[in-house]
């Protein structure tokens, strides 16, 4: 697919009234098939001619091939040596859903293809072909009339449309990714990815987005919104405006357990390493279960941020696929997952700092170890047919 524009000659797109492009030809999507040279003409045409034809999954990219004359002197006869290189030259695209009819004839000396296009009852000129093969070509006529008909039908196939996108305008998407991981989509539904290297989903115009073909036909009844809970570690973070509200700066490891002694569990810091060159995140962490000691045991944990580079861009990560441009918004993503409560730095107000001090008077209470018995050793008290009903609709 690289090689393809530069084999082109003279193929402008225009981009602007006073300026040109050259020819991406991976805006036609996936290259289904390639005929090489065909004898092809507009319906109207009275003569064929040959073609280099690029047949993708919802388009066929026509180029006119001709042979370009090179003077390379004379030969010791005195006669000129000419050479010969042919010339691919972009002439017309055309896209499979406007063909209306795909049919073949055979005589006695050709086989003829022709992809028409109606417009009401007449044939439309400028959206049909016609293609040609000598009686010899028999086989490549037949092979090629039968990829059409396939391309054709999947160009009109019809989508499964789910409640959700009734009436909508949509299409079939399908894209081939590169190796770089911005290249790959993100279902708008359940924003998991569109796997594989071909990648293929619905798009939908009106929605503006793409999406898995299971998302895309999702019914609205069959939707459900799940019961959100109230969360106690969200009364206890307590919200930082910027780096500085846990920027302590170079600082080390003592330094840093200095700062947090006798500091509430959940509390953290940000400091700067000068002997590994690296971001570290330090925090007071109670362990429950503290074998042969208080289970009140309150340690320090210090883990190391990360960086990654990914096609220029640096990447701050404490968790391996939880990346983030900025140590700042990768901070605010695990404030939850590693209870990094309370910023050393901020100022806290009065609602704020009666919560501090409600956690930090049920770490004092007393905590029961947890228990060793097992699931097994449960009785069972209750068994499923008692509430299952089996299948029923919403």
């Amino acid at each position: 697919m690289e090689n393809l524009t530069s084999e082109m000659k003279d193929v402008p797109v225009l981009r602007s009234s006073t300026s040109f492009v050259p020819f991406q030809f991976d805006l036609f999507g996936v290259l289904e098939f390639e005929a090489d040279e065909v004898e092809m003409k507009l319906v109207t045409e009275d003569a064929h001619r040959p073609f280099n034809l690029l047949c993708f999954e919802k388009y066929i990219v026509a180029s006119e091939l001709h042979n370009d004359e090179h003077f390379e002197g004379l030969t010791w006869t005195g006669s000129s040596k000419i050479s010969f290189t042919k010339i691919k030259t972009f002439f017309k695209f055309f896209k499979m859903k406007d063909f209306d009819e795909i049919r073949r004839a055979v005589t006695k000396t050709d086989i003829s293809i022709e992809l028409k296009s109606f417009k009401e009852i007449k044939t439309d000129n400028k959206k049909s072909i016609s293609l040609r093969f000598p009686i010899k070509k028999e086989k490549q006529a037949n092979i090629l009339y039968g990829k059409f008909e396939a391309l054709q039908k999947k160009a009109k196939q019809k989508i499964d449309i789910g409640t959700a996108h009734s009436g909508h305008d949509c299409e079939v998407y399908r894209k081939e990714v590169g190796e770089h991981c911005e290249d790959c989509v993100q279902c708008t539904h359940c924003k998991e990815y569109l796997l594989g290297k071909l990648q293929k989903g619905i798009k939908c115009k009106t929605c503006n987005g793409i999406f898995h073909e299971e998302c895309f036909k999702i019914n609205n009844e069959d939707q459900y919104e799940p019961e959100k809970l109230d969360d106690p570690d969200d009364l206890l973070i307590i919200s930082a405006e910027a780096l500085s509200d846990y920027d302590v700066g170079t600082a080390s490891r003592d330094d840093a357990e200095l700062m947090l002694a006798e500091k509430v569990n959940g509390t953290f810091l940000l400091r700067y390493s000068e002997n590994r060159h690296q971001h570290i995140i330090s925090m007071t962490r109670r362990h429950l279960n503290n074998p042969g000691g208080s289970p009140n045991t309150t340690v320090l944990k210090h883990h190391l941020i990360e960086q990654k580079v990914i096609s220029g861009t640096i990447y701050y990560q404490m968790e391996n696929g939880e990346g983030r441009t900025s140590i700042f918004d990768m901070v605010e993503n695990h404030r939850k997952s590693h209870r990094l409560y309370f910023p050393i730095n901020k100022s806290l107000s009065e609602d704020e700092i009666n919560n501090m001090e409600m956690f930090r008077n049920n770490e004092l209470e007393n905590v029961q170890p947890i228990s060793t018995e097992s699931a097994m050793d449960l009785p069972c008290q209750i068994s499923y047919l008692d509430y299952h009903h089996g299948p029923m609709n919403k």
